[in-house]
């Protein structure tokens, strides 16, 4: 059994030391990864609001309401 763990090894510790960022640079990638997913969760509930009233208003066709369904 090569894969048996022994006492002394850590096999959750980090094999590769991170790398350190200047404080200035970590916020701005910070503040730019929260716009990035805030715009993506407005875009996906924009979506999901557009379906449903496609479909509440009965524009939306039959073929695509069964594609939807079976999507979900």
């Amino acid at each position: 059994m090569p894969n048996r763990q022994t006492s002394e090894e850590n096999t959750m510790a980090l094999r590769v030391p991170k790398a350190e960022l200047p404080a200035e640079l970590r916020q701005n990638l910070i503040k730019q990864l929260g716009l990035t997913l805030g715009v993506l969760v407005v875009l996906y509930v924009a979506v999901g609001a557009g379906r449903l009233l496609a479909r509440l208003s009965g524009r939306a066709s039959k073929s695509r309401r069964n594609t939807d369904m079976l999507s979900a």
